[in-house]
């Protein structure tokens, strides 16, 4: 994350570009007619199929948001203290 600056990054443009990124690759999926989601290239490691692409790009929005969570909780721990957050629940 700090090798790439993503900080220093102003986060209203980043929305807004990344927004118009996923739109244009919605948009395109969208054209696709009867894709091929078993098509794959091979590896060394092994196949990678179109599918595996589609899936792990859903996955990987869920990391990102993983991590804002896991950002936000530390930041509310941190706010809490000394006070304990387990009666909030397991995380």
């Amino acid at each position: 994350m700090h090798e790439r600056n993503y900080n220093l990054r102003n986060l209203a443009e980043m929305l807004d570009a990344f927004e118009e990124e996923r739109h244009i690759s919605l948009m395109w999926l969208g054209t696709l007619d009867e894709p091929d989601w078993e098509a794959g290239v091979e590896f060394e490691w092994g196949t990678l199929q179109a599918g595996d692409l589609l899936a792990a790009w859903a996955a990987h929005d869920k990391l990102h948001l993983r991590q804002l969570v896991e950002l936000r909780y530390g930041r509310v721990k941190c706010l809490a203290d000394p006070y304990r957050l387990d009666y909030a629940g397991e995380w």
